[in-house]
């Protein structure tokens, strides 16, 4: 990965020449960093590399999805800290926090190395699958809905479900489609 530092230049050049607010869109990064390299790095052996993502999965951020993007994530990661420290401060049994600030610490060096590294499937899903057990945590109770009362919400549920089936598998044919290709025309 190139160094923090020019991934930080790049990142900002790419904003000044797309868009502030939005980006310029997710995979984009080589194509930045090629386009606003330093010129010192064509005298290295690092000259013919290319980089697709920066050393730190924030710069990577807030290059690909701008502001909108980088302020999201912070929103994110806020939304969850003030969740764990409020369920520590507010639990009514001691078993309760201690579970919670045995999640939250583990949530918080998980969310730390993503942002000062670069992300892998491994990091996110350790941090979204810890999001998600701090959130379940957070919950106070369980509420249990019963479709064979409801057949209206059983057959919404339905269509709802069949949707999403529908909307993942498009978009796996259309994403494989374009690898594809792309992997076509990279012969």
């Amino acid at each position: 990965s190139p160094k923090y530092s020019e991934s930080f230049n790049i990142a900002k050049a790419n904003l000044n020449d797309s868009s502030w607010i939005l980006g310029s869109g997710s995979g984009t990064f080589s194509y930045a960093y090629n386009k606003f390299h330093s010129i010192d790095i064509n005298e290295t052996p690092f000259w013919n590399i290319h980089f697709d993502k920066a050393p730190s999965f924030l710069i990577t951020i807030l290059l690909t999805t701008g502001l909108f993007g980088a302020f999201s994530w912070f929103l994110f990661i806020s939304i969850f800290i003030v969740l764990g420290i409020y369920r520590i401060i507010f639990s009514k049994h001691s078993h309760d926090w201690r579970e919670m600030l045995v999640l939250i610490c583990l949530w918080f060096a998980q969310v730390l190395a993503l942002t000062l590294y670069s992300s892998n499937i491994t990091i996110l899903f350790f941090v979204f699958a810890t999001t998600a057990l701090m959130a379940r945590h957070a919950m106070p109770d369980i509420h249990e809905i019963r479709f064979s009362k409801a057949p209206i919400l059983k057959f919404s549920f339905y269509i709802f479900f069949i949707l999403i089936a529908l909307t993942l598998t498009t978009t796996v044919f259309i994403t494989t489609e374009r690898y594809i290709a792309e992997y076509s025309f990279a012969k």
